[in-house]
């Protein structure tokens, strides 16, 4: 699955920022599906960001709108 996709709306994005990064700073990114809903075509996501040490500097949440998904 590749999120967005067409049509595809980020509703919301929650962020906890847990370190900081420098400007040089090689950082990874890494989604994962928590939840697809059954009633709406909606996409809960689980964001985390690491350093390249595997700290995480940054952990969220998001919430997608997922047209092409059947809800």
């Amino acid at each position: 699955m590749e999120l967005p996709g067409k049509g595809g709306i980020y509703v919301s994005q929650s962020s906890q920022f847990r370190a900081p990064v420098n400007l040089d700073e090689e950082v990874t990114a890494t989604v994962e599906v928590l939840e697809i809903s059954d009633k709406k075509p909606m996409v809960t996501l689980k964001t985390t960001v690491t350093n390249a040490a595997g700290k995480t500097v940054v952990r969220g949440e998001a919430v997608m709108f997922v047209p092409w998904l059947k809800g």
